[in-house]
């Protein structure tokens, strides 16, 4: 039987000690955007001033979550034997990072916009994307063992369950607002927010697919 490159570096993977600093730093994402979404909410469910403060708030997390994601290239750029595959790094990086932008887009146009008054559906789809960013960190807290246990499975059931429901609630925030004949500036500025904020609930979804891509395949 012929031996391949292909095959040596699949043996070696297995036998050599994997580096595991990536472990910390996706913990500390994560963790970030658990302080973010919760930021989020609150800052939605406050008055003027507390909206203003949740993006200064978001904005610093939306900083740290972009060293990490830096971080975390950057090792991968360095170390030879990463612990799961090199694209996968990559992958999770970054969506993790969009989770973040689009939180931060959305609290900036919040800002720009001075909306008469925030709309209950956008306090609702932050409310989706808090839980989600809390399973999110479940899920990364299970990496290291690469274990697909039924925790991490209701997780990422949850995590899509509520990228569900953001989407019917911006669906049907869209058709309420066109139904009425009110401010169309109003509705322009409400229908830009709530994509935004699906878009981040969007990105969960895809952050936990990878993540379960990443278990099942080392399981």
């Amino acid at each position: 039987m012929k031996i391949t490159m292909a095959d040596i570096n699949s043996v070696l993977q297995m036998l050599v000690p994997k580096d595991k600093r990536f472990y910390p730093l996706f913990e500390k994402s994560a963790h970030s955007l658990t302080d973010m979404s919760k930021a989020m909410v609150e800052g939605l469910s406050g008055n003027d001033v507390e909206r203003i403060n949740m993006l200064t708030t978001i904005s610093q997390f939306e900083k740290q979550g972009d060293a990490y994601t830096d971080a975390i290239v950057r090792e991968a750029n360095a170390i030879f034997l990463v612990p799961f595959d090199r694209e996968d790094i990559y992958e999770l990086a970054v969506v993790l990072d969009d989770v973040a932008d689009f939180m931060h887009s959305a609290a900036k146009k919040i800002n720009l916009y001075k909306l008469r008054q925030i709309h209950p559906n956008m306090i609702a789809i932050a409310k989706l994307i808090q839980e989600q960013c809390h399973h999110l960190n479940q899920i990364v807290s299970e990496l290291p063992e690469m274990y697909y246990s039924d925790r991490v499975q209701k997780s990422i059931a949850e995590i899509r369950n509520n990228e569900k429901r953001a989407e019917e609630l911006r669906d049907e925030t869209l058709v309420a607002l066109f139904n009425e004949e009110d401010d169309v500036i109003e509705k322009i500025k409400i229908k830009e927010i709530i994509t935004t904020l699906t878009r981040s609930a969007d990105s969960a979804e895809v952050a936990a697919s990878v993540m379960e891509g990443i278990m099942v395949k080392v399981s």
